[in-house]
Parts: structure tokens; C-alpha cells; sequence
């Protein structure tokens, strides 16, 4: 992807915002032995089994897990190596998950990384950079992934993961930006099959550095 792919719209000030990758909100939800947190699936029509994936366990020992509906059983996604948590956050109707997963029992927080699940298998998606705001990931339909990571000068900066052949490259969104601009995306959201991506972003000409809801909108 080269630079001057993205248009970027603010939308609003003081405030974060939600762009759903499928026609099925991603959700919230307790009462099946763990957190459901995205659904695949069309729970209406049965056209394939419903997955839900979340996890499973207290913050000293946690598995990102996914339902198979009707059963009610979680299925555990392996986690990092030495690491005792991991939270998968979104799934595509390829079966592809996203998530968290800590290396260090230790300190969880500090060690969180941004992870794949592909056929059960973990991939870490950038080990060198460490999560800057746990809990944001989201994928689309062409296996697109997009987060928020910690760079080596300290900032928290929005990041778009795509294939390239065998590998999956990270590309930080700030450069992605068609335009110059005041606005540091710090945080990507959510991304639609269009690639769409809602991202948060500061104004840094903004004296009171408040949060912005941007729209990306790839170009033509």
C-alpha cells in the first residue's frame, strides 16, 4: 500500500467511533461460561453454524475461546509461549480471529500483543511493538486487521495489518493519509469490506488535544 491511499473525514469531536465490518454488530454478551465479544453467522436463517469468540477466565488466566453454537462448550485458541492470557476480539466468516495475548504472566498489561488466529494458529501480528490501548482490534472479509500499537517514541499510533504473499505487513495509517494534516490517528476501530477503517484521532493544533471520530475512506 502506498502513501496517499486513505481520505480522512472527521466526524466529530470528544468521542470514539464504531464502524461494523458485517451486517451483525459486533457485541457484548455474558452467560455462556465466558465474554462473547463478535458473532459470525446468521442466527435467523441457520445458513452456516453461528460462531461466537471472546474469552474465558479471570485476568490471571484467560483463554481466547470460541462458541460453536448450538453448543455451548468454548473451544480454546492457544496462547502466547510462557504467557496466561489471551482475548480474541472479532471473526470473519472465514473463521479468521483477532485478539490479544500476553507473553509475560508477570505483567499482562505491558506485555499484551496483537495476534491472529488462522486454523487454530497463532500468529503474532507485530512483537515488537506492545499494545498501546488493549481491547481495539477488529478484521474484515479479505482478511484486513486493523489496531492500535505503542511505537518505539512512545506514541500510540492506528495500523492496518494486510497480507503481503506469506507475510502480513504492518502499515502504520499515519502515512497512509492522503492529505497533510494536524490529526495523529491513534487508534483504528473498526474496518468494513470496502476497507473502510473509523479510527480515533487527536488534533494536535487542538490546545486541548481532544479525541476525533475520522472516517478513512480509501481512494479510487
Amino acid at each position: 500500500m502506498d502513501r496517499g491511499v486513505f481520505r480522512a473525514d472527521p466526524q466529530h469531536a470528544g468521542g470514539c467511533g464504531y464502524l461494523a465490518p458485517r451486517s451483525l454488530p459486533a457485541h457484548q454478551a455474558t452467560g455462556l461460561a465466558g465474554t462473547a465479544r463478535d458473532v459470525r453467522g446468521d442466527f435467523l436463517e441457520q445458513q452456516q453454524p453461528p460462531q461466537m469468540v471472546g474469552w474465558a477466565g479471570g485476568w490471571n488466566d484467560a483463554y481466547a475461546v470460541v462458541w460453536n453454537a448450538p453448543e455451548d462448550k468454548p473451544s480454546r485458541l492457544p496462547r502466547l509461549v510462557g504467557g496466561t492470557f489471551a482475548q480474541a476480539l472479532d471473526i470473519n466468516n472465514k473463521g479468521q480471529v483477532v485478539g490479544q495475548s500476553a507473553s509475560d504472566p508477570t505483567d499482562v498489561w505491558e506485555s499484551l500483543q496483537a495476534v491472529l488466529w488462522e486454523k487454530g494458529v497463532l500468529i503474532p501480528l507485530a512483537p515488537e511493538y506492545p499494545l498501546s490501548w488493549p481491547g481495539w482490534h477488529s478484521l474484515n472479509e479479505r482478511g484486513q486487521i486493523v489496531g492500535t500499537v505503542l511505537t518505539t517514541d512512545g506514541e500510540s499510533h492506528a495500523v492496518l495489518w494486510e497480507r503481503k504473499g506469506k507475510h502480513i505487513e504492518m502499515i502504520d495509517l499515519n502515512d497512509q493519509l492522503a492529505e497533510p494534516t494536524s490529526y495523529l490517528l491513534i487508534i483504528a476501530n473498526s474496518i468494513n469490506d470496502r476497507g473502510w477503517i473509523v479510527a480515533d484521532a487527536v488534533d494536535l493544533d487542538d490546545p486541548a488535544h481532544l479525541n476525533r471520530a475520522v472516517l478513512l475512506v480509501p481512494r479510487d
